[in-house]
């Protein structure tokens, strides 16, 4: 049986999709090769140790996405842990024993800052994670600045770092600071269907002591969704009480591309009652977000 991590299992050179994998870990890398794999008709048995998969997401979002990968037939252990592997047999916490064609961790990225030199300059690091300004993404050390994936406490996310070289570059060339806002950045997983959230959800607006609304529709009353077959999902959009648009959670077809109209409202802090004024084509999926949009003011047409 193949033990890997994510980045390991692009590499080998599978004959066949193995039938039978077990991943560990819910987060998005998980739950991407679950859909992936799934789709390649491997028996996928998914172990998470928290309640729900993608933890911090939004629940009814997450929980969604959980219900349609498990109609697929992705198998979700909760609440569960790996007590041990013997041979092609793994033991769970709750008892059970399986056997599976290989095993994919999937728990976390680690940093690669290993070996290149922080010791030799005393930059500042928690558990490899490299310390940063945010305002310049200069290092505790003076000229020397830190981006991307080993960032302490930012996104590990492709677009993240590209922002965040734009924004250390055009401090180092000008002296100008131009902070990134994190909370308008999307957060995609690449699932079938999609998920994609932006700024606050529910959860994280109560750690954070923000009231919210929120308002949601479903695809299953989205034209094009029905057209398409693809009407499974929602949309939810979160406001500050009597304040502007905070944040959206989406789980359905193309919620990717769909996620980045919500962006600007984030960005740019507009009202839900401005944002509702905006017509939406039909028969597009993006009307449901205009639906959620229209339910935040008390005026949703369907």
């Amino acid at each position: 049986m193949k033990t890997s991590l994510s980045h390991q299992i692009l590499h080998f050179n599978w004959e066949e999709p193995p039938k039978k994998v077990c991943i560990v870990g819910a987060g998005a890398i998980g739950c991407e090769f679950a859909s992936l794999l799934n789709d390649l008709e491997s028996e996928v048995t998914v172990v998470e140790l928290a309640k729900e998969i993608l933890p911090g997401l939004d629940k009814r979002t997450s929980g969604e996405l959980r219900k349609q990968l498990t109609k697929r037939g992705v198998e979700f252990k909760l609440n569960t842990s790996i007590d041990g592997i013997d041979d092609k047999t793994v033991n769970f916490s709750d008892g059970e024993k399986k056997e599976f064609d290989a095993v994919l961790i999937a728990v976390g990225r680690a940093p690669l800052t290993e070996n290149i030199g922080l010791d030799n300059v005393n930059i500042a690091s928690e558990n490899g994670f490299i310390n940063v300004d945010l305002d310049t993404f200069e290092t505790s050390v003076a000229n020397i600045f830190a981006l991307g994936d080993i960032v302490n406490n930012t996104p590990q996310l492709a677009h993240a770092a590209f922002a965040e070289a734009i924004s250390a570059i055009t401090y180092i060339a000008s002296g100008e600071k131009k902070p990134l806002d994190y909370k308008a950045i999307p957060y995609v997983v690449y699932t079938r269907p999609e998920l994609a959230e932006i700024g606050l959800n529910a959860e994280k607006a109560k750690l954070e002591n923000i009231e919210i609304e929120q308002s949601q529709h479903s695809f299953a009353g989205v034209g094009r969704a029905m057209i398409t077959e693809q009407n499974q999902g929602l949309v939810k959009v979160y406001a500050e009480k009597e304040g502007p648009i905070v944040g959206a959670s989406v789980c359905g077809p193309s919620a990717g591309e769909m996620i980045h109209e919500i962006m600007y409202m984030v960005g740019w802090e507009a009202l839900p009652e401005e944002a509702a004024e905006f017509i939406h084509a039909h028969p597009t999926l993006s009307e449901a977000v205009g639906e959620s949009l229209l339910g935040l003011t008390g005026k949703g047409l369907h």
